[in-house]
């Protein structure tokens, strides 16, 4: 079965979600952004932190509107998506690599810009197959339990455990050896996480009323009631019980 289309055999499968390939497209966008441009260090109001997490929060307003609307299946989908093509974007770097180049100061610049690189797409890769998981598996269960309530609590309390996660995960791999100094490396774990708290506190109105607009024109509010939350499964079926929508 393709994303969003029909199974002509069973009647009572969703079909046709309008936008859902447009907020998946956001997600690997902001994915590749965030991790791309993450070895820059910025200071921003005396915080210092990688450039990529001042895009790095889209991710998960991203995922939680996708896993809010569309279901924690379809939020899966996005994850793997966005983790297939960045190891295309991978490979591709060492493919390029690896020829010669009339201009060697430039091949060793990239070079060694791709090193560190690199290492951010390890980094990004493992943390993501736990966070984003974590993230999308909460948004989905605090649904159920609240009985679809509170939706910034629920949106922002999954995003915080996330956060924690991601921060174990990744900056040990990602920034191991090129913040030498142990203190300043814990400070900045800490006030990048503080960083990007802030900014998903700031966008959180915006998903919010995001997700309560797309829900509206899509006619889709999913409850993973019955889904299994393998994270290596591609299943991206929901019948139509699964939706709550008003319209329905």
């Amino acid at each position: 079965m393709t994303l969003g289309r029909l199974n002509y055999h069973d009647k009572k499968l969703i079909i046709k979600p309008k936008y859902l390939w447009f907020l998946i497209l956001c997600y690997i966008m902001v994915f590749f952004a965030s991790n791309w441009f993450d070895p820059r260090q910025i200071k921003i109001l005396g915080v210092s932190t990688g450039a990529g997490s001042i895009v790095f929060p889209l991710t998960y307003l991203f995922s939680d509107i996708i896993t809010e609307v569309y279901g924690y299946k379809n939020a899966r989908i996005a994850v793997w998506s966005a983790i297939l093509f960045y190891l295309i974007f991978l490979f591709y770097g060492e493919f390029v690599v690896s020829f010669l180049s009339p201009y060697s100061a430039a091949k060793e610049a990239l070079t060694s810009f791709l090193y560190v690189n690199n290492r951010i797409i390890v980094a990004a890769i493992l943390s993501y197959c736990i966070t984003e998981m974590v993230n999308s598996y909460l948004v989905a269960k605090l649904k159920i339990l609240l009985d679809g309530k509170y939706m910034g609590l629920r949106f922002i309390s999954a995003t915080l455990t996330a956060y924690v996660f991601n921060e174990l995960v990744y900056a040990p791999i990602a920034f191991y050896g090129l913040i030498p100094n142990i203190h300043d490396f814990i400070h900045h774990i800490l006030s990048s996480w503080a960083f990007m708290v802030s900014i998903e506190l700031l966008l959180l109105p915006f998903a919010i009323r995001l997700a309560k607009h797309t829900k509206t024109i899509e006619n889709l509010d999913i409850y993973d009631t019955t889904t299994d939350f393998n994270p290596f499964s591609l299943n991206i079926q929901y019948r139509k019980k699964d939706n709550n929508s008003e319209e329905n």
